[in-house]
């Protein structure tokens, strides 16, 4: 029989108007004040885009092609760098004349070969109820609507991932971006674990800057300001035996940051994490948290390594409801991992990416007994990140992290 745990706990260090690390927003500003390398050729779109034929190019994309009207497409030449305004910037292999067209042959480049020196710097308000014009939506990469018309009404994922069923809702509206999840698992037809995850989180600002200039990348930072939101996150398992997996959903917004005529872009997505280990048989767990949180989000180069220049500024983790029950050891864990951001380039994959998991969890453990369900808040700077092409570093950075939680029995 489940042992239950119900408690209230309270975090933070301000109403839910303060401010995270009391910062504020940043005036708007976009500068990208650079010189273009010799070899790099800035094609606007104008005279490239426009003229953009076939399927559209996506972050794979490594040949183009283009319709006979193409003159600025035409005078590329091998090595030339390529910054294709709207599209991408690539290292020029060939260009062939089709006898319809032109088809440019291409392979990656980093923009500091493109650029011998100069600085981007920005800071744009995200207001989920006022997406402009080139916000896109997506499932599996492939657009949901036109990006010229903006999101209207809520953006839907249902499928099936790794033996889960999993639904995801995005709605975004005036100040406010919600999410709503629901993840199930069945077991010889029987319905054994389950999820559901509810929130939202308010309107923020992106912001960076970086500077490059001797081939390489000389300073850079970036993040969100003002992350706010609440989140509830509830599951229960039985006799589900053991798993572990992270439910990669294919779904989210890419919001435009035009810094340049390659402009970056802004991803908002979601996943969620499972882990379960209850035998099959006579096994159970509970777990649900409330997570309001209020945070500063941000990572900076530092030499060859990144640093955090984030933080958690308020998070209350409250309502702690459940246990588990077993003949041995049992517990489970189901986190949305809400938001998670990435910034890229359009044209490249994504490079930077910052998130933050919301973990409910419970274990049960002999000797001595204890019954536990905690919650727990991470702020985490994604592995293997990158920039422009250029590598920052390979490894975890961790940003912030809260944990409370309730239990009952002889608990360390």
């Amino acid at each position: 029989m489940l042992a239950a745990l119900c408690a209230v706990a309270t975090w933070g260090c301000g109403s839910d108007d303060a401010k995270p690390g009391g910062s504020k927003f940043e005036p708007e500003h976009v500068d990208f004040d650079v010189q273009w390398a010799e070899g790099a050729r800035v094609v606007d779109e104008a005279s490239g885009k426009a003229h953009l034929t076939g399927a559209k190019p996506t972050a794979s994309t490594l040949v183009y092609t283009f319709d006979h009207d193409a003159a600025a497409i035409a005078a590329l030449k091998p090595g030339e760098i390529a910054v294709l305004a709207g599209i991408a910037y690539r290292k020029v292999v060939s260009v062939t004349d089709t006898g319809t067209g032109y088809e440019l042959a291409t392979e990656r480049t980093t923009l500091p070969a493109a650029i011998s020196q100069g600085t981007l710097d920005w800071a744009q308000t995200v207001d989920f109820g006022a997406l402009g014009s080139g916000t896109q939506a997506y499932a599996f990469g492939e657009p949901l609507g036109s990006a010229q018309q903006g999101i209207v009404g809520p953006i839907t994922y249902n499928g099936e991932i790794n033996g889960y069923k999993v639904s995801l809702t995005l709605t975004p509206s005036a100040g406010r971006l919600d999410v709503t999840t629901e993840v199930s698992l069945e077991v010889m037809g029987e319905k054994r674990f389950a999820v559901e995850g509810t929130g939202h989180i308010d309107g923020f600002q992106s912001r960076g800057h970086a500077v490059v200039g001797e081939g390489q990348l000389l300073e850079f930072d970036a993040g969100q300001t003002q992350v706010r939101g609440e989140l509830r996150v509830k599951a229960a398992a039985f006799n589900t035996g053991l798993s572990d997996e992270l439910l990669d959903i294919p779904l989210g917004i890419d919001i435009p940051i035009q810094v340049g005529p390659v402009p970056l872009i802004l991803k908002v997505k979601a996943n969620i994490n499972v882990r379960l280990i209850l035998s099959v048989a006579d096994s159970s767990a509970e777990a649900e948290v409330t997570f309001t949180f209020s945070s500063d989000q941000g990572i900076a180069m530092s030499g060859p390594s990144l640093q955090a220049t984030g933080a958690l500024g308020t998070g209350d983790l409250a309502g702690f409801l459940g246990g588990s029950a077993d003949g041995v050891a049992a517990g489970m864990s189901a986190c949305l991992e809400f938001p998670r951001f990435e910034l890229t380039m359009l044209g490249e994959f994504a490079s930077v990416g910052i998130t933050q998991n919301n973990c409910a969890s419970t274990d049960f453990t002999f000797d001595p007994a204890c019954n536990e369900v905690n919650g727990t808040i991470t702020g985490l700077a994604l592995a293997n990140l990158g920039f422009f092409g250029v590598t920052l570093a390979e490894a975890q950075v961790e940003l912030y992290t809260r944990t409370d939680g309730r239990h009952v029995g002889q608990c360390d």
